[in-house]
């Protein structure tokens, strides 16, 4: 027991790097946020919507696209160019498939239950943020290769390069430039702060496969021989391989999104909407250390046995360590919420609606760290079919709620962070009883 904190606190600086470019991709979300809430809560909804939906499209690819790391690495140890042309020719395919999806959902737009001025700026946001999509995507192959040539520090780097690029491009193109009372930018908005957006992914893609070419990470040329059908069919087979990674890392985003599409069907949408935003924005922030920490707390579960002491206490050092650190963030946040909503928005509504629900966030924050920890431990034991399945399950309780919710009383923001909770919940418990299956619970009990 006494072990755990120095434990924890080492796996916190093995996992900073990542860390923090794992916040850059936080970060494009928390700056478009923050810059146009103080522009107008209508521009902060539309980011909400917008970005939800890019982001569930691009985590079926990113997803994927992770999946394609061991054929990738097998594809440049032995340096064999048909296999590389096999999965840059998956990677278009994601590409191709998610710029599809993007020309539904944008269709989609022209039919919410909103107002005309709401509808145009989610419109307006979307366009630069096709080239963002894309970008993310390139990106993501760029990272696996760096992973593999592990170059970790220079993964960090880009992270941080992209956030202050888009942090000055935005800053400047949502509130414009005025001098002297001369207008030499205008205002944007929400449009501005994509754009912002989509600069910094397009300057950090070129200067990442920029240093891949000029450190000979990675051997390819453009010519005819990646037309080979050969390459096409191999690349098929990975897309089949790879396909359910996406589909798992759609739900994160994807839930997000739902809720989303569901308050345009409440009363005051735009509020709701850029309430829930702040609310996305403050957990993401919260939990993202949990999730980058996950390869290092994998790794090591990987290296014990499953019915050693050393294993047993070490999945006890992260029961307490996690959730001990989380609570101590989460008694900061609701003893200050006010004043950190205030740094996001000033519109009064938004605000007030936020009061409501922060102990709803404290409690999803919560329950996403003991799923992760749990995720964590069925990952090293080989159990992602099983994590696939309870996550459909508790999918289907959710949509299940959402219906009964809004047959029996209509949604509100509250009815549908309620709705996460059980979703959460009913994650975690598959997830308890699948260990208890594994190892009975009762040497938790015997070693705390």
């Amino acid at each position: 027991m006494k072990h755990f904190l120095p434990l924890f606190f080492t796996t916190f600086v093995l996992t900073l790097p990542l860390l923090i470019s794992s916040f850059s991709a936080q970060a494009a979300n928390l700056i478009n946020s923050i810059l146009t809430g103080r522009y107008s809560y209508i521009d902060l909804a539309a980011v909400s919507y917008g970005f939800l939906m890019v982001m569930s499209i691009g985590s079926i690819s990113q997803g994927g696209i992770g999946a394609l790391l061991p054929s990738m690495q097998k594809a440049i140890k032995e340096q064999s160019h048909l296999a590389l042309y096999a999965n840059i020719i998956a990677l278009l395919g994601y590409v191709l498939v998610s710029l599809l999806i993007f020309v539904g959902f944008y269709l989609l737009t022209f039919y919410l239950n909103v107002t005309n001025e709401y509808q145009q700026t989610i419109r307006l946001y979307l366009l630069p943020m096709i080239i963002f999509l894309i970008a993310l995507q390139l990106l993501s192959f760029a990272v696996n290769i760096l992973v593999i040539t592990e170059k970790i520090k220079i993964i960090a780097m880009f992270g941080l390069c992209a956030t202050g690029l888009d942090i000055i491009t935005s800053s400047v193109l949502v509130h414009g430039v005025v001098i002297d009372q001369v207008i030499f930018i205008q205002q944007l908005g929400a449009t501005g702060a994509a754009m912002g957006s989509m600069f910094g992914s397009l300057c950090v893609t070129y200067l990442a496969y920029a240093y891949l070419y000029k450190t000979k990470a990675i051997q390819f040329k453009i010519t005819t021989e990646l037309f080979q059908l050969s390459h096409f069919i191999q690349a098929f087979h990975l897309l089949k391989m790879s396909l359910p990674a996406g589909v798992a890392a759609l739900f994160g985003w994807g839930l997000m999104f739902i809720i989303t599409i569901c308050l345009t069907f409440t009363f005051s949408a735009e509020k709701n909407i850029a309430a829930n935003q702040v609310l996305l924005i403050l957990s993401g922030l919260l939990l993202v250390f949990i999730k980058v920490s996950s390869s290092i707390m994998v790794s090591q579960l990987c290296k014990r046995t499953e019915q050693s002491l050393g294993n047993k206490q070490f999945m006890i050092q992260h029961l307490i360590g996690y959730p001990l650190f989380y609570a101590i963030l989460l008694v900061v946040l609701l003893s200050n919420f006010e004043i950190i909503v205030q740094l996001i928005t000033r519109e009064a509504g938004v605000i007030l609606l936020l009061e409501s629900i922060k102990y709803a966030l404290a409690c999803y924050v919560l329950l996403n760290c003991f799923d992760n920890i749990l995720n964590n431990y069925l990952v090293s034991k080989q159990k992602n079919s099983f994590i696939l399945k309870a996550q459909i399950i508790s999918l289907i309780v959710f949509l299940g709620y959402l219906i009964i919710d809004y047959v029996l009383f209509g949604w509100t923001l509250n009815s549908l962070w309620v709705g996460l909770l059980v979703e959460r919940s009913v994650l975690l418990i598959l997830k308890i009883i699948r260990l208890n299956k594994d190892q009975p619970l009762s040497w938790f009990f015997k070693l705390i």
